[in-house]
């Protein structure tokens, strides 16, 4: 399930912009509209209406993007033209079997490269404060790398840039990965 999409500098969006699923529980008028996995409480339907030429055909190119993305589909990740800057920055939070998890990349588009991806569980305290456990960081920009497999942290130093982790290295070999790549793409697969 989907609970939010950020975008910056990708198509018509030259800042950061958000479409968030997650509901808020203070407002009581349509209840039905809302599903409630583990104390998430997300929408089960949206509406995106404005007058023409707003961005909402980029938004759902924006979906399909990330979907290629994650799926390691032939996709075309084009920044915004008046911009001036080639890294496209996009992240995706889901629910998948029971738990919470956020996405992040950055693509320079100039250079064809993934420079930076982020793989996170998101998780609650009794207070349902929310904090984010990184199981795979990969920045290439800032040198960080992060992962509880120490191969896995060495192989991400020297693997190609022009895809992402979870297609460039064998996830039989390295556990760790294999979860992270059965999440995203069971997700992703779902997305219409």
């Amino acid at each position: 399930m989907l609970l939010s999409l950020r975008l910056n500098n990708f198509m018509i969006y030259n800042q950061e912009v958000e479409f968030s699923m997650k509901a808020n529980m203070h407002y009581k008028r349509f209840p039905t509209n809302v599903a409630s996995v583990r104390n998430i409480h997300a929408l089960k339907t949206a509406v995106l209406f404005g007058p023409n030429n707003t961005g909402k055909t980029n938004f759902v190119r924006a979906i399909a993007m990330m979907k290629s993305v994650m799926l390691n589909r032939k996709t075309k990740i084009v920044p915004n033209l008046f911009s001036g800057n080639d890294v496209v920055e996009a992240s995706i939070s889901f629910l998948e079997d029971g738990g919470e998890y956020r996405f992040e990349i950055r693509y320079d588009a100039a250079h064809e490269e993934y420079i930076y991806e982020r793989f996170a569980e998101v998780l609650y305290d009794r207070y349902k404060n929310a904090t984010q456990k990184t199981l795979l960081l990969r920045d290439i920009k800032n040198k960080e790398y992060v992962a509880e497999d120490e191969l896995l942290v060495a192989a991400m130093k020297v693997a190609s840039r022009n895809n992402l982790l979870i297609y460039l290295l064998d996830t039989e070999s390295f556990p760790e990965l294999r979860r992270i790549k059965e999440t995203i793409t069971a997700f992703a697969s779902r997305i219409d």
